[in-house]
C-alpha cells in the first residue's frame, strides 16, 4: 500500500513492541520488501512508557535495538540506545499529567501514556515528532491555526528546546490502522528525508543528522539555511556577524504564511500566496544569549503545513 498506492520512497512500521515472534515477524516483513534505489523499510518500533512514547529507529536489522530494550516505568530517554538507533521522541505533549513516579498510582497496570519528560537528556534522540494525526505539537498554547489541538502540558518540542535539546523534525501517522500519512478523511504526516540516494544506510543517516523536515502530509519540497548552515545543523556565530537565511518553498498550492521562529516566538513572517518562494538575505535577530534556534513553519492556503528541522547558532 505504501509503496504502490501511495508512492512513498520510506516507511517504518511502528507497532508498540511487539514483543518475542512479533518482532521477528516485523524484521522479516522489513526484508521482504526492503529494494533498494525504489522502496526503503527502516526497522523501526514504539517504545509505549509511562513517562512519554518513543519511536526507535535502527540502522539495520542487526542492531542492538530491538523491543527487549523495552522498559515501560521509565522515559524513552531514561534507557541507553545502541549508537546505532535513533530515538523520536512520539506526540510528546498529550497524555496524562503524571508525577515522576506516581504513574502506578494514577493509571491502570497496562496503560502507558502521560507527556514526555524532558528531563532526561539522551544523546541518542535526534529528532522529534512534531505533526501527526492528532495534530501538532510545536508549542504549548493551542493554536488552530497551525493545527495544536492538544498541549498545554509543557512538554512541547520548543519545551524541548529551551531545556537546551537539539532536535530535528519528522512526522507521523499513528492512525493504528496500517495507512501510512493517512487518518480518516485526511492527509496527516509526511517525513522528508534529505538522503543521498535511496537506501536504508542513506535515510537513516539523514535521521542521524537531523537532515529532515516534516509536513502535514503532502510533499510540500523545502530547502533552507541559515548563515550558510543547513537545516538542522549547527553553526558558528562569530563576534559582530549578523543573521539571515535563504530558502527555496515549493508548495502543492499557494503558500500563504511563512514564519520563522528562535526561542519560542515568530521573529519573522511573510504572506507570499505563491505556489513557488525563494527568499535570500533575509536578516533576523541574532541570539541574545550564547545561542539561538531558528526554524521555518509554512501554512499553504488549502491548510497544508511543513516544519523545517532548526539551525542552531552559538556565539563564538
Amino acid at each position: 500500500y505504501a509503496r504502490d498506492h501511495l508512492n512513498l520512497d520510506v516507511v517504518a512500521m511502528t507497532d508498540h513492541a511487539p514483543i518475542g515472534a512479533g518482532w521477528q515477524e516485523c524484521l522479516a516483513v522489513n526484508e521482504e520488501f526492503y529494494d533498494p534505489s525504489r522502496f526503503v523499510t527502516i526497522p523501526a518500533w514504539e517504545s509505549s512508557n509511562a513517562y512519554g512514547h518513543a519511536n526507535l529507529f535502527l540502522r539495520t536489522p542487526n542492531v542492538d535495538g530491538g523491543t527487549w530494550n523495552w522498559k515501560p516505568d521509565l522515559s524513552p530517554s531514561q534507557v541507553t540506545w545502541d549508537k546505532d538507533v535513533v530515538m523520536v521522541p512520539h506526540h510528546p505533549n498529550c497524555g496524562q499529567i503524571v508525577e515522576y513516579g506516581k504513574h502506578r498510582e494514577v493509571m491502570g497496570q497496562s496503560f502507558y501514556w502521560s507527556k514526555y519528560h524532558w528531563e532526561f537528556p539522551n544523546e541518542r534522540a535526534r529528532l522529534v515528532e512534531i505533526v501527526q494525526g492528532r495534530g501538532n505539537f510545536e508549542a504549548d498554547a493551542l493554536d488552530d491555526y497551525w493545527g495544536i489541538r492538544l498541549g498545554e502540558q509543557g512538554a512541547s518540542v520548543q519545551d524541548a528546546f529551551a531545556q537546551g535539546w537539539r532536535l530535528g523534525f519528522v512526522a507521523g501517522t499513528d492512525n493504528h490502522q496500517g495507512y501510512p500519512t493517512h487518518s480518516p478523511g485526511a492527509y496527516v504526516g509526511m517525513t522528508c528525508f534529505r538522503a543521498t540516494e535511496l537506501t536504508r544506510e542513506a535515510v537513516w543517516q539523514a535521521m542521524d543528522e537531523r537532515f529532515t523536515y516534516a509536513t502535514s502530509g503532502v510533499p510540500i519540497v523545502c530547502d533552507y539555511a541559515v548563515n550558510g548552515v543547513r537545516s538542522g545543523a549547527e553553526g558558528v556565530l562569530p563576534a559582530g556577524e549578523g543573521v539571515h537565511f535563504s530558502a527555496q518553498l515549493h508548495g502543492t498550492a499557494p503558500i500563504e504564511t511563512v514564519e520563522i521562529i528562535s526561542g519560542g516566538q515568530c521573529v519573522w513572517q511573510n504572506k507570499p500566496n505563491s505556489w513557488d518562494v525563494e527568499l535570500d538575505g533575509v536578516e533576523l535577530p541574532a541570539p541574545e544569549g550564547d545561542s539561538a534556534y531558528y526554524y521555518l513553519r509554512l501554512r499553504q492556503a488549502d491548510e497544508h503545513r511543513a516544519w523545517l528541522s532548526p539551525v542552531w547558532l552559538d556565539r563564538k
